[in-house]
């Protein structure tokens, strides 16, 4: 990089480097420019700890030499296929901020799809008969990663009690940090989430609805994902076996009687991967213990199915596709 430059013009150049980067190479033209603007103003910010608001107010101000240095290295770590959030330190989920690092699968824009689908069937049940469900709502959440379903879900739905179950230790103490940095209540459990619920259940437990985003991924198609993907995230939250969907089975062979009282509405709510949906719910559909539950396809913003939702009482839930 040039020295003796202002922070307005340091700002343009990553955004150069970033945009010839072969993470970039890609990108629609129509979104690159902008892409690469704001993550160059991101890495800047993070190497002098600023808002984009002290950013935008340093611009026209020369920069020191040793914060050339730190860009530098930011942007290099960058090009070479680092996470952003990783990185940063951070990312965003649902409005609002979560600590993010290497051990814990980073939040995706598509996984509010998820969340928005459990926030709506508990609506839409509540709407109906406020006395439908168990007061509070029961929440578990099988693998949190971050903490941001679980967090989201009890931040957004207060009567709500949600217990977070995670077989990674790195995952568990990033969603407990995110649980205290965000004020949630969330009890976070170390442990075989499958072996929890059921635990519970033998003790008279049961919850009124069960979500994750288990890993999806063909074991044979990980070597073919993206560099950011492929060598900084964790491969435990990634691997979904041979076809993708050995964790949808586990969750298919519990029983019904884990979720809710006897009769009264309960839901279990899965992300999918893409074009993974049908395979999904005939799952479910094609196992005897969940006949008397509905089996619905809900789509994100880019009109994927990304959500099998398997639920009691969903002839009040509006929106099945």
């Amino acid at each position: 990089m040039e020295l003796s430059i202002t922070f307005a013009q340091l700002v343009k150049q990553v955004a150069q480097r970033l945009g010839t980067s072969a993470a970039y190479r890609d990108w629609p033209a129509d979104e690159l420019a902008h892409q690469t603007r704001t993550e160059a103003e991101q890495l800047v910010c993070a190497a002098m700890d600023w808002t984009k608001l002290a950013l935008l107010q340093h611009l026209p101000e020369t920069v020191p030499n040793s914060v050339i240095d730190v860009v530098d290295g930011l942007v290099r770590r960058r090009i070479d296929g680092e996470p952003l959030a990783y990185i940063l330190g951070y990312t965003y989920f649902y409005g609002r901020v979560f600590r993010a690092r290497p051990g814990a699968l980073i939040p995706r824009p598509d996984t509010e799809t998820l969340v928005e689908t459990v926030l709506n069937w508990i609506q839409s049940q509540t709407d109906s008969d406020a006395s439908a469900l168990t007061s509070p709502i029961r929440v578990v959440e099988i693998g949190p990663g971050t903490g941001c379903i679980s967090i989201t879900l009890q931040l957004e739905c207060p009567a709500s009690v949600v217990t977070a179950v995670d077989i990674s230790a790195d995952a568990v103490n990033l969603t407990r940090e995110n649980c205290s940095r965000l004020n949630a209540a969330v009890d976070v459990v170390q442990g075989d989430g499958f072996a929890y619920i059921q635990q519970q259940g033998q003790a008279g437990y049961a919850f009124d609805v069960i979500v994750s985003n288990p890993p999806y991924i063909p074991r044979g198609e990980i070597d073919e994902l993206e560099t950011s993907v492929r060598l900084y995230e964790p491969h435990l939250a990634l691997d979904g076996g041979a076809d993708g969907l050995d964790f949808y089975r586990r969750f298919a062979a519990l029983p019904p009687t884990l979720l809710g009282r006897a009769g009264a509405p309960a839901g279990l709510f899965l992300e999918v991967g893409m074009g993974q949906a049908e395979a999904v719910a005939e799952l479910f559909r094609a196992h005897s213990a969940w006949q008397s539950f509905t089996v619905s396809l809900h789509r994100d913003v880019r009109g994927v199915h990304r959500v099998v939702a398997v639920t009691r009482g969903g002839d009040r839930f509006g929106w099945v596709d």
